[in-house]
C-alpha cells in the first residue's frame, strides 16, 4: 500500500537529578519503509548515530541528552510508513542505552510541550491529511524594538481542501506552555496567505499589551475542519 511521510517531533524537559537518554523508540505499528531524517536542535545526525527499522517500531540512536543545557531541544524524526488514518497516535519512549532503567514513556504532559490539544499524533506534510501546508514565520527572529524594521513578525501559510469559511487562530506559548498571546480570528478560506495578504501578525506583545521578554516561544496555527482541529506547531524568536 502507498506509503508516507512523517514527521515525529520531542521536545524533552529535565530535572537536575535527571540522568537523561540516548535513544528514541517509536512504535509504528506496521514496518517503517524509511528514515529519512533525524535532527536534534536543527542540525542534521551523521552515520555515527544508526538507527534501527523493526517489524513495528523505530528505535534512534542519539547524542547524551541530559540536563537544562539539552531541556526543550527539539528531536525530529522524518520516516516514511504506511498511510494509516490522520491523527493516528504513535507511542514513544526514551531511555539510556548503558541503563538498566526502565523506558521512559512520552506523552504530552511530560516529555513534550504541554500546549492545549498537544499529543502523539505524528501528522503528515502530505496534501489531504492536513489543509494546512507551507508554513513559515517571518522574519523570525524579529525584534520589536520601534524602528520600523523587523517590528512584526507575520504567519504565512497555504490553505488547501478548505471550501468555506473557517476559523483560523495562532497562539503563542511560552516554553512552559503558558499561553502569552492568542491573534484575532482570521476566517479563512483555501488559497495562498503570504506577502501582502491579511495574515496573522504578532506585535511581540502579550494579551495585555505588554512587551514580553526576549526568547524562544511556540506558535500554533489552529483551523477548525468538520472532522477535527487540524493544527501546526513552531518556533518563534524575539530579539531586541
Amino acid at each position: 500500500s502507498e506509503s508516507t511521510n512523517f514527521t515525529y517531533s520531542v521536545r524533552p524537559t529535565f530535572a537536575p537529578e535527571d540522568t537523561g537518554f540516548d535513544r528514541l523508540e517509536i512504535f509504528t505499528l506496521t514496518r517503517a519503509e524509511a528514515v529519512h531524517a533525524v535532527r536534534v536542535d536543527g542540525v542534521t545526525l551523521g552515520s555515527d548515530f544508526p538507527v534501527e527499522i523493526l517489524d513495528d517500531r523505530i528505535v534512534v540512536a542519539l547524542p547524551k541528552l541530559a540536563g537544562t543545557d539539552d531541556t526543550f531541544k527539539l528531536i525530529e524524526v522524518e520516516f516514511a510508513a504506511h498511510v494509516v488514518r490522520y491523527g493516528t497516535q504513535f507511542q514513544g519512549w526514551v531511555f539510556d542505552s548503558e541503563s538498566d532503567g526502565v523506558k521512559q514513556l512520552i506523552d504530552p504532559g511530560d516529555a513534550n510541550i504541554d500546549f492545549p490539544g498537544n499529543s502523539l499524533g505524528v501528522r503528515t506534510d502530505e496534501l489531504g491529511s492536513n489543509p494546512l501546508a507551507q508554513v513559515r514565520v517571518a522574519p523570525n527572529p524579529f525584534t520589536p524594538n520601534g524602528d520600523g524594521l523587523n517590528d512584526a513578525a507575520e504567519f504565512r501559510f497555504q490553505l488547501h481542501d478548505v471550501s468555506v469559511q473557517r476559523d483560523l487562530i495562532v497562539g503563542i506559548y511560552d516554553l512552559a506552555g503558558r499561553p502569552v498571546r492568542q491573534l484575532k480570528h482570521l476566517s479563512a478560506i483555501r488559497g495562498l496567505f503570504d506577502r501582502g495578504a491579511a495574515v496573522p501578525v504578532w506585535d511581540g506583545r502579550d494579551d495585555a499589551g505588554q512587551p514580553v521578554p526576549p526568547g524562544h516561544y511556540i506558535y500554533r496555527i489552529s483551523l477548525d475542519t468538520d472532522a477535527e482541529t487540524a493544527s501546526r506547531v513552531g518556533t518563534i524568536s524575539l530579539v531586541y
